[in-house]
Formats: C-alpha cells, sequence, structure tokens
C-alpha cells in the first residue's frame, strides 16, 4: 500500500490542516479584534471539523469579534 494512501497518513495530514486553520483563525482573528482571550482560543481550538474551520476564516471578513464570529 502506498504511504499516501495509508489511514494513519490522510489522519496526520488532516490533523496539519485542522492546526494550520486554528492559526489562521486566530492570527487573522487577532488583527481584526485582539488577542483572543483563553475562552476563544479554547473554542476555536476544539473545533476539529476542516469544514468548518474554513467557514470560520471566512467569517472572519464579515464580523465585528469573536463573539460574534463564534455565534
Amino acid at each position: 500500500m502506498a504511504m499516501r494512501e495509508s489511514v494513519t497518513y490522510q489522519a496526520i495530514l488532516e490533523e496539519g490542516h485542522v492546526e494550520g486553520l486554528h492559526r489562521t483563525i486566530l492570527r487573522l482573528g487577532r488583527v481584526r479584534f485582539g488577542e483572543a482571550d483563553e475562552s476563544i482560543r479554547q473554542q476555536i481550538e476544539s473545533i476539529r471539523d476542516i469544514v468548518v474551520l474554513e467557514n470560520l476564516s471566512e467569517r472572519l471578513l464579515t464580523v465585528s469579534s469573536w463573539d460574534e464570529l463564534l455565534a
């Protein structure tokens, strides 16, 4: 079985993608709204669904606060 097709390899790639989205959302949110408090950071980092995280990253363009982003 090719490594790229292995379930473990795919899981590692997905985890990297999730962590990258967490960093991006927190970084861009910091620019727009200021530093995220620990509660906001934990809420964002608890999201594991890539589609949800991608949607949050797009919502950063239209919302006016961390609370509105996570509502």
